[in-house]
């Protein structure tokens, strides 16, 4: 079968021929409906030697949706022909947080049996993948396989994210929104969906803002001096109660701290390197700064029960297997506008 490779740290991925493989006990095989092409492949690829990322080789995509083409022994969870999304998170599951579904925050990612797919084990973007855990497979249901694809990464990034802060994002409060990005679309518009606060959009692509504002953002701004004197007027010069940073930059990490009222959250989502200095000095009185990560299984069974309610917009692209290669380059050039799914067929 055909399957996009990271084969070694600093080169590009490969289009390249591996066996299909079979289901053992507990296992099952999906023939893959779409597989998404993301940021953080590329980050993970551009590691140097001894880096923190996942060591190659293996198939890359951990954004996965397919349909159950085979099952090992004592799987009970799905059936032959089910449409499936995969949730991508591994972790030791022993410690509290992955008895609780979170293995995106396991106490010891190490000790899990097996890594994520496509983060460490073979992923999505090939013709079949095989998924060690049945029971962290969702439903698709009514939903469009391929619409479904990128929820379950940037949009389970973006649900988790909007559900840490819904506290803090009653009636009359704002939330900044830094990058319009694959991560960005679903923030602006689940805070239009779970909270009532006051949207800001904030990007450097007038394109961009055009598009937030069509969905649900009730401010935009091109970043800079002009996005500060925005928030400081949308919020009678309170500042932002929530600041979503989906660039994860230092201009943008500084942004978020000229902003962030007293009491804000700020949550670093985006991979980029920047930081913020956690200090009385730096951020103010009672500010929180958190940098959450993907997703639990939970929240992606409660965003795909969102989805079959609530009109998600989704931006996908698609392209072939063949053009997943060339559709990184695209990716790392910035010339994708939502999210790249790769359909094997």
């Amino acid at each position: 079968m055909r399957a996009v490779r990271f084969t070694q740290r600093g080169n590009r991925a490969k289009l390249v021929e591996v066996d299909r493989p079979v289901p053992r006990d507990g296992e099952v095989l999906l023939r893959v409906v779409g597989a998404g092409l993301c940021h953080s492949d590329l980050a993970i690829m551009a590691e140097p030697d001894g880096g923190i990322g996942p060591e190659p080789p293996f198939t890359l995509g951990h954004e996965i949706v397919g349909r159950v083409v085979a099952v090992g022994p004592n799987v009970t969870e799905v059936a032959m022909g089910d449409v499936v999304a995969v949730y991508g998170p591994r972790g030791c599951m022993n410690c509290s947080a992955c008895e609780a579904g979170s293995e995106n925050y396991c106490t010891f990612p190490k000790e899990s049996p097996a890594p994520s797919p496509g983060l460490g084990s073979d992923g999505g973007i090939s013709d079949f993948v095989l998924i060690d855990r049945p029971d962290r497979l969702v439903q698709v249901g009514n939903l469009d396989p391929i619409s479904a694809v990128p929820l379950t990464d940037a949009g389970l990034t973006a649900y988790h994210a909007v559900k840490r802060a819904r506290s803090k994002l009653s009636s009359g409060s704002t939330a900044v929104v830094i990058g319009f990005g694959g991560i960005g679309r679903f923030v602006v518009q689940l805070l239009r969906i779970l909270t009532d606060a006051r949207v800001v959009t904030v990007d450097i692509d007038p394109d961009k803002l055009t598009r937030a504002e069509s969905i649900g953002s009730d401010f935009q701004s091109i970043f800079g001096e002009s996005a500060i004197e925005v928030v400081s007027e949308v919020s009678a010069r309170a500042g932002a109660d929530v600041i979503f940073d989906c660039v994860g930059s230092q201009d943008s990490a500084e942004f978020c701290r000229q902003v962030v009222s007293v009491g804000g959250k700020i949550l670093m989502i985006g991979i980029g390197d920047g930081s913020i200095r956690v200090s009385l000095r730096e951020v103010g009185r009672g500010v929180e700064v958190c940098a959450p990560f993907w997703g639990s299984y939970p929240d992606l069974v409660e965003l795909f029960a969102l989805a079959r309610n609530c009109e998600l917009f989704v931006d996908t692209e698609t392209c072939s297997i063949e053009e997943a290669v060339d559709g990184y380059d695209r990716l790392q050039a910035g010339g994708v506008n939502g999210r790249m799914v790769v359909v094997p067929d």
